[in-house]
C-alpha cells in the first residue's frame, strides 16, 4: 500500500510540472490541457482518500493505539501526515474530529490547553501539532530516526521544518489552482517558480534514494 503511495505521489508531482508549464492560476485560462491535467488530478485526489482511508485501517497496533484528535477531517494534511508515519511505526490511530462542543468543554480544554490541532493523546499526556506527533511516534517506536545519533536527528529536524514552514506552503499554493481552487495569478506563478526550485533541492538531497543517512527516516 506504501508503494501505492508513492506511485500516486509521482503522478502528482508530475501533473504539477506539466501545470506549471502550462499555468494554472485563475487567470492562467481554460485551455483543454489544462483541465485535462486538472480532470486527472481530481481522479487522484480521490484514489489518495481511498488509500489513506485504508491506510489508517491497517495500521496495526504493534507499537500501541493512540486517539489523534483534528477540527480539519479525517483527510486534511496534517492528519494524513501523523497516520502515514504512525503506520511506518506500527501504530494505530484512531481518528477523533473535534466539535465545538467537544473542544469547548472542560474536559477536553484540560486535554488541549494551547488550543491546537491535531492534537495526540497518549497514556502519559497529550501533545500538539504534526512535527511533535511524528517525533513523538518515532521515538516511542524507536524507528525513522536515522542511525539516532545527534547528526541524524538533527539532519532530520532540518528536513522537517523546511518541508513545514517553506515547501509546504508553496505546494498549497500551486494546488489549489491544480484543483480549481481559486488563487491570485500572480501568486500561482511565484509559487510555480519556487516549487520546481524546492523539488530540484530535495532531488539533488535523494542522491542515494533518501534524505538523511542512506535509509528511510522520518524526514523522507
Amino acid at each position: 500500500m506504501l508503494g501505492e503511495m508513492i506511485k500516486l505521489r509521482t503522478q502528482v508531482a508530475k501533473s504539477i510540472e506539466e501545470v506549471c508549464k502550462n499555468g494554472g492560476g485563475s487567470g492562467g485560462g481554460s485551455s483543454d490541457e489544462l483541465e485535462k491535467v486538472k480532470s486527472e488530478n481530481k481522479k487522484l485526489k480521490y484514489r489518495i482518500t481511498h488509500l489513506l482511508r485504508a491506510l489508517n485501517g491497517d495500521s496495526g497496533s504493534a507499537g500501541g493505539s493512540f486517539k489523534l484528535y483534528t477540527t480539519e477531517g479525517h483527510h486534511s494534511i496534517s492528519v494524513n501526515q501523523c497516520q502515514i508515519t504512525a503506520s511506518l511505526c506500527g501504530t494505530s490511530l484512531q481518528i477523533v474530529v473535534v466539535d465545538d462542543a467537544m473542544r469547548t468543554s472542560k474536559e477536553h480544554k484540560a486535554l488541549n490547553p494551547s488550543g491546537k490541532y491535531p492534537l495526540l493523546e497518549t497514556d502519559k499526556g497529550s501533545l500538539a501539532g504534526v512535527m511533535p506527533i511524528c517525533k513523538y511516534l518515532c521515538k516511542a517506536s524507536k524507528k525513522l530516526l536515522g542511525d539516532g545519533s545527534p547528526l541524524q536527528t538533527s539532519q532530520i529536524d532540518q528536513w522537517m521544518n523546511w518541508t513545514t514552514n517553506t515547501l509546504e506552503p508553496t505546494c498549497q499554493c500551486v494546488l489549489k489552482g491544480i484543483f480549481g481552487e481559486e488563487v491570485y495569478q500572480g501568486s500561482w506563478n511565484d509559487a510555480s517558480k519556487d516549487l520546481k526550485t524546492f523539488v530540484k533541492t530535495v532531488n539533488s538531497a535523494l542522491s542515494d534514494g533518501y534524505l538523511v543517512g542512506g535509509q528511510l527516516s522520518l524526514a523522507d
